[in-house]
């Protein structure tokens, strides 16, 4: 179950101390004995408690306070009382946040329209091939479904259960049980659901901390087809054999702990600990076509789930998402009327009039070494193979290169626009200088110069660009370094799009 509200401080005597100023305790994170995080704001938090399991509070050391609860929903309702004899908690380098970069972002979140415009707004509902609705204070703000490039932001986590999907969908839930042909999870977000294995690459335990690790292994994760069951440990060893199902909660326990396992010699099955697996990978693992082109609209979640959907509707107060391979998922209903597109913190469509570069064969591609070192360009990656990050938000579409190079593009049709947001990528930090050049060739055979970016660096805001392609028959993306040599020009071309 959940509970939502602000936190209060009572003082020893009893007397509520509503008017002084909060603690760090207040001002931090509420987190569950396990693994479990909400966000909260300034002197109001949120937390999960999960089956009744002890609530643990990190922050700083706290002597003779109590804490009360009081329900968001409810406000004349108060939970009872969590008293704290002493805690001390460290909290990790990174700080506070379960995913790479800062905490979550507050709504109102900004869009793209296709012509180039920013929006803000929260979302209210989305009718997809129709319409996307949202509310920017107390108007409704209507913006047509083949007009919106992207809204939201979308950050993902670390912590938690985790399913890598076929179609390189990640689901965050709880697993629950793995049974022949199907895998049960559940989570703050969703209702018990049931998976067919077939549509699962990678049931991932745990993950690293550090964003390119992370990306990496699921990049790797994600590639693997087993002829046989595998496990992947947290020493780097892999070993093939069969799962022995049923895997079912065990008595007095939230999430299974051991597994029994039966090696490729066909002997009798052996237990293992589930906390030495970082991820199990099924044999079958093959089912659905991983293309996140092909699916109508990419979600993410604030739950850290990110899914290429085909649809998403509403029903009642739950959401109904439909994937690919008959994968159906349905989120917890809200109570009170309460919007469910709350959760939702990304909408990307893709099947409109919006032509991601990264979806097209390039037609050639060079890279010129500053010394000796040599550079691929990568697709909806960054140019070191993790995903493309930008001040803790995670983009599903891009270019990824390294200086200096060219990237050339054979346009299929006539399109008017090239747009693109502009960045070094979140791993270089504020390291990084680069030129961003865009030259293309009419029909006269001639390369032109039609862009040229001021010079990018680290930790920089994204630039916003639009290039007229409307005589070009090919572009060429070109990233030149700057004053720094090229010493970590890790550069990224977002969302890079043409449009008619």
């Amino acid at each position: 179950m959940r509970f939502a509200g602000r936190v209060s401080r009572e003082r020893p005597s009893g007397r509520k101390s509503d008017d002084v100023e909060p603690t760090f305790l207040e001002r931090g994170l509420a987190v569950l004995a396990g693994p479990n995080i909400r966000r909260e704001t300034r002197g109001c938090a949120e937390l999960s408690l999960h089956r009744g399991r002890e609530v643990g509070l990190v922050g700083e050391v706290v002597r003779n306070h109590h804490y009360s609860w009081q329900s968001k929903r409810s406000m004349d309702s108060t939970h009872p009382r969590i008293r704290i004899g002493r805690i001390a908690a460290f909290l990790v380098a990174s700080g506070w946040a379960m995913s790479c970069g800062a905490g979550e972002t507050g709504e109102p979140f900004f869009g793209m329209r296709t012509d180039g415009t920013r929006f803000s707004g929260a979302l209210v509902d989305l009718v997809a091939g129709r319409q996307v609705v949202f509310r920017r204070g107390d108007k409704s703000v209507q913006v047509p479904w083949d007009q919106l490039v992207v809204w939201g932001a979308y950050r993902d986590r670390y912590q938690g259960t985790q399913l890598l999907l076929a179609d390189g969908s990640r689901l965050v839930a709880e697993l629950l049980r793995i049974e022949a042909g199907r895998v049960t999870v559940a989570g703050r977000t969703w209702a018990e659901t049931a998976i067919p294995i077939s549509a699962i690459r990678a049931v991932v335990m745990q993950l690293p901390a550090g964003c390119l690790e992370r990306d990496l292994l699921c990049e790797r994760l994600q590639a693997m087809q087993p002829a046989q069951d595998r496990l992947v440990l947290g020493n780097g060893d892999q070993l093939d054999g069969q799962l022995v199902t049923p895997v079912r909660l065990e008595a007095g326990e939230f999430n299974p702990t051991t597994i029994q396992w039966r090696m490729e010699d066909g002997g009798a099955a052996v237990p293992i600990r589930l906390d030495r697996v970082v991820a199990i990978v099924p044999r079958h693992a093959n089912g659905m076509a991983r293309s996140s082109s092909r699916a109508g609209i990419v979600v993410g979640w604030r739950d850290g789930s990110r899914l290429y959907a085909n649809q998403v509707t509403r029903q009642g107060g739950a959401l109904d998402v439909q994937l690919g391979g008959a994968v159906r998922l349905k989120t917890e209903p809200t109570a009170g009327g309460e919007n469910p597109w709350h959760d939702v913190v990304l909408i990307q469509p893709m099947n409109t009039q919006v032509v991601y570069l990264s979806d097209l064969e390039p037609l050639g591609y060079k890279h010129i070494p500053y010394l000796d070192i040599p550079w691929t360009y990568r697709l909806d990656r960054s140019v070191t193979g993790g995903l493309l990050r930008r001040q803790g938000t995670v983009l599903s579409k891009g270019v990824g290169m390294h200086s200096s190079a060219r990237l050339a593009y054979e346009l299929p049709r006539s399109f008017h626009w090239l747009q693109a947001e502009l960045a070094i990528d979140q791993q270089a930090d504020s390291q990084g200088s680069v030129v961003f050049r865009v030259y293309v060739q009419g029909a006269q055979g001639t390369w032109r110069q039609a862009y040229a970016s001021p010079i990018v660096r680290g930790n920089q805001p994204a630039i916003s660009m639009r290039v007229d392609v409307r005589t070009a028959k090919r572009l060429a993306l070109i990233v030149d370094c700057a004053d720094q040599a090229d010493v970590w020009d890790h550069a990224s071309w977002l969302n890079a799009r043409l449009l008619p």
